[in-house]
């Protein structure tokens, strides 16, 4: 015969209201036998159970019901019936256990702190030292301003033997302190992570922070290498010491550790960009120009060749003339292949390089200046003066290397003749910029003197930029150099 699930329901609500708990409490097992998935009857059989005060068959019903909301993920519902249980075994640490968890997993931590605290001292009362420090510990982590918790538990694993958490316990504190500025004390917490577990980055880092933070950065900079004296080839730890440094504003003393770092993986290059805005910041433009070369062939190859330009211009637009980022500019020219930029780059170097008296820089500008602008005589001019104020021999650049780079010719283009030659009139060297630029083409100038000459747009109007280059930088003799050459090869013509 089947069972009627039904009638037995109806029969144990009918004994309840009779007040026959007894046989009440019959018919709901019998229930529960036959379903043991209907929570609510057993919840009710556990209830009947305390009533007649058995409690075991009572414990037994609400814990098989509290497990079953805890396993469905409803805290609240099985932190209500462990409630039931732990009234009727108030010192069960089992049930405080799983209210601690359970009220952690709610977010109620005072419930699970006040739980927590009460299996620590249960297990420190038993001898248990391991388990309390582990209840302890979970107290820690739910109290996030509680400091002293992690000093006290710090040095219980110490007498435990458990140096590891012990050295996580210390740094745990340094941290804490940390956060309330409290930096004095985080460094002694910190340092005493770092007596049992001396490479630990977290606790490493901490320190470094406090020891800055209070301005003693020397302080940690010396730890540190006090360590690389013992692992030179540290890589975090170098980073550690650039940060240090960078922090301070130490430039010197990051160099030194930014360049051991690229030595050790050149795939560190970004590194020496931190260096060179610590350098701009302090106005040091030779220093920041050397920095940013060191690092320009890799931005290239990395194709960050606008972040290269951007660091050059920044540098210029302090020091137009700075001769070694005007360099640095002169190669970026030639990486991306812009023959008009490159040659006013050089144009610039040149001039910057002769008022700097920084021969050999004016000296390649001029070589390179030879063979992208041939016609232009004051460039070779001035080379073949330098050479024989120096008594150079060599030739300053590879003048095929260069002229495959940019597809240039081997051999200067002949000028044609034409019937009525063209001539350039520029009155004189010291006209306001603008006025430089106003110039026409007018008849050639008659007399023996004169000498016809193809007019080549696009070359007249890259003169006359020359020209006004020198004027803006105040470079005039170079600028009356370059107004003599254009008369001598078209004549003087007019405004």
């Amino acid at each position: 015969m089947s069972f009627d699930k039904t009638k037995a329901m109806r029969n144990a609500e009918k004994y309840v209201a009779q007040g026959k708990i007894r046989a009440a409490i019959a018919e709901y097992q019998s229930v529960v036998a036959y379903d043991p998935r209907d929570i609510t009857t057993m919840n009710m059989l556990g209830d009947l159970h305390a009533k007649t005060s058995d409690r075991r068959q009572a414990v037994d019903c609400y814990l098989k019901v509290a497990e079953h909301y805890a396993t469905q993920g409803f805290a609240q519902k099985a932190i209500a019936i462990y409630n039931k249980v732990a009234r009727l075994q108030p010192d069960s640490i089992e049930v405080s256990n799983k209210l601690a968890e359970l009220y952690k997993v709610k977010g109620s931590l005072s419930e699970a702190r006040s739980h927590y605290e009460t299996l620590a001292k249960h297990y420190e009362s038993t001898g248990k030292r391991i388990e309390a420090l582990a209840m302890w510990k979970q107290i820690a982590l739910l109290d996030p301003n509680n400091t002293e918790v992690c000093l006290s538990l710090a040095e219980s694993y110490l007498k435990e033997g458990q140096s590891e958490e012990a050295a996580e316990a210390f740094a745990e504190a340094g941290s804490r302190f940390s956060r309330h500025s409290a930096h004095e004390e985080a460094i002694r917490a910190y340092l005493r992570s770092l007596e049992i577990q001396g490479d630990s980055l977290r606790t490493l880092d901490g320190l470094i922070h406090s020891y800055s933070a209070i301005g003693k950065a020397p302080k940690a900079v010396e730890y540190l290498e006090k360590i690389l004296e013992k692992e030179p080839y540290n890589r975090d730890i170098l980073y550690l010491l650039i940060d240090c440094h960078i922090d301070s504003g130490n430039a010197a003393g990051a160099e030194r550790a930014v360049l051991k770092l690229v030595e050790i993986e050149p795939a560190n290059y970004p590194k020496l960009l931190d260096l060179v805005r610590i350098y701009l910041n302090t106005n040091d433009l030779d220093s920041a120009a050397r920095i940013l070369s060191m690092s320009s062939e890799y931005l290239l190859a990395a194709g960050q060749g606008e972040d290269c330009e951007r660091w050059i211009n920044e540098i210029l637009e302090r020091d137009p003339s700075h001769v070694p980022a005007l360099r640095l500019l002169v190669r970026y020219c030639s990486w991306i292949k812009d023959e008009e930029a490159f040659r006013v780059s050089l144009e610039r170097l040149a001039v910057s390089a002769r008022a700097a008296n920084e021969v050999d820089d004016e000296r390649s500008a001029l070589a390179q200046l030879v063979i992208v602008r041939p016609f232009e005589t004051q460039f070779s001019e001035r080379l073949a003066e330098l050479r024989e104020l120096h008594g150079f021999t060599d030739e300053p650049v590879d003048a095929e290397l260069l002229r495959a780079g940019f597809d240039l010719p081997k051999k200067a283009v002949e000028q044609v003749a034409v019937e009525e030659p063209a001539a350039i009139a520029v009155e004189a060297c010291m006209v306001e910029p603008q006025d430089a630029m106003a110039v026409e083409v007018g008849p050639a100038a008659e007399g023996p003197d004169a000498r016809p000459a193809a007019v080549d747009e696009l070359k007249l109007q890259k003169d006359l930029e020359s020209i006004n280059f020198y004027i803006e930088n105040e470079y005039s003799e170079l600028a009356a150099k370059a107004i003599e050459e254009l008369e001598s090869e078209f004549g003087r013509g007019r405004r």
